[in-house]
């Protein structure tokens, strides 16, 4: 037994306890949880005046512990005689016809807003509307005077019981009866469906009345093709909405199959429920923080390691460069223009696109803003810009211990001798690790 977290729905007011039980029917614990919600709310207790508890007969209220519970709350409690609760009970008498009521109005405007299957939590989403709707001060109060209860009348009473008494039917009666319907005249079957209206109108099509004029017989003639038409477009319309009505019944099966439970067992008081919802919606979004944060540092240091080894691979071929032109300095050789050209070093001299490569996904960043909304982001990983202008500033981070070891990894490949030029410049990334900026 659970509580779902779906349950607990804005529309409570938060003084509502909801209990449950393994057979779905009442207890001697629920029993005793409601009169502890009963003294909560009526202001009873050892100190206060006494006051009488009208009670039907279940056996839940002839238990010890809930007779000596309202004792002791200066509560007494007063059966009604066996088998006359829809007589004398307020709440059979005049409470429980509205109910139903403005319950079964809940339901239908839950359909009207396809909402086609009727839960639990559609309940509780509309307990507070019924209840307000139902339990009006000129209800009750007819309700306790209809039943006799107060004012205290035998005669109201006595009425109610010769309403529910009533005249037996004899067989006379039904005899009676059964001989008037076999009197009565066979009516014409019509229509229930768009095709039965079809076909019936199929019969009429070529059957033009000769009491009508040409210019009637051709206007009753296409009158009845247009109806039909119509008629086909409603009938596809009407299965149009039954599948959307399948497609959104599978979809609140599906809505109902996410079991977030608040509670595994016993009562729990409303307010106390929405503040382990509060609480666990809190952890989950932190979670959720936590993991678009690292989502994002991953993406950064996937860039970062990818421009790293761009600027190895072109430090490396600038150190080949040199040693081909050294050589052929030495030989002679007349030295070709590309091989004077320097290779740019990505990481010293980044391009546009070397910077753009660096910036994280925007879709992880949005998300990341969505999750924080007003909350600052991780402070080692998005800051505010200093010069105020609304944009938030993503640094990167220098992983150096990263960098030096793949530097090292790399040169340790190659057997050709490197040079001050070669060494990777940690400096340079330092100076260019605040230069992604992300406007929102």
């Amino acid at each position: 037994m659970r509580i779902m977290e779906s349950w607990i729905h804005d529309n409570l007011k938060g003084s509502e306890v909801i209990a449950l039980s393994t057979t779905g029917y009442t207890n001697a614990e629920i029993a005793i949880c409601w009169l502890k919600h009963f003294i909560k709310h009526v202001g009873a207790g050892p100190d206060k005046a006494w006051k009488m508890l009208l009670l039907d007969g279940h056996v839940t209220h002839e238990n010890p512990d809930f007779v000596i519970l309202a004792h002791e709350n200066h509560i007494k409690p007063f059966e009604y005689p066996s088998h006359l609760t829809h007589v004398l009970q307020p709440l059979d008498v005049g409470v429980f016809r509205p109910w139903k009521h403005y319950h079964n109005k809940a339901i239908q405007h839950a359909l009207r807003s396809l909402d086609f299957e009727y839960t639990i939590t559609s309940f509780f989403r509309d307990l507070n509307g019924i209840r307000e709707q139902t339990f009006k001060e000129f209800t009750m109060k007819n309700a306790f005077r209809d039943s006799g209860m107060w004012p205290v009348s035998f005669k109201a009473a006595k009425k109610k019981m010769r309403q529910y008494s009533g005249k037996k039917k004899s067989e006379n009666d039904d005899n009676d009866n059964a001989t008037n319907a076999n009197e009565n005249p066979i009516l014409p079957q019509l229509p229930g469906t768009y095709d039965e209206c079809e076909r019936a109108l199929n019969e009429f099509v070529d059957r033009v009345p000769q009491e009508f004029s040409s210019p009637s017989k051709e206007r009753y003639t296409k009158t009845l093709e247009a109806t039909q038409i119509h008629l086909i477009r409603a009938s596809l319309q009407q299965e149009d909405h039954r599948n959307m009505q399948n497609r959104l019944y599978e979809q609140q099966r599906a809505r109902a199959s996410n079991r977030r439970s608040l509670n595994s067992g016993g009562p729990l008081d409303v307010e106390q429920a929405r503040q382990k919802k509060s609480v666990k919606a809190k952890k989950e979004r932190n979670e959720a923080i936590r993991k678009a944060e690292k989502a994002v540092n991953n993406e950064i240091k996937k860039a970062q390691r990818a421009l790293n080894r761009r600027g190895i691979d072109a430090r490396r071929a600038e150190r080949q460069r040199k040693k081909r032109v050294a050589e052929m300095k030495a030989r002679g050789e007349a030295i070709p223009i590309e091989m004077n050209e320097v290779i740019r070093d990505p990481e010293k001299t980044p391009t546009e696109e070397d910077l753009e490569s660096l910036k994280p996904h925007p879709s992880l960043v949005e998300a990341l803003k969505a999750l924080q909304g007003d909350t600052p982001i991780d402070p080692q990983l998005l800051e505010e810009n200093e010069e105020g202008h609304g944009e938030v500033e993503l640094r990167v981070e220098c992983m150096e211990e990263s960098f030096v070891a793949l530097s090292e990894e790399s040169e340790q490949e190659e057997d050709i001798p490197s040079d001050n030029d070669s060494i990777a410049s940690l400096d340079s990334i330092a100076r260019n690790a605040d230069f992604v900026s992300l406007g929102f």
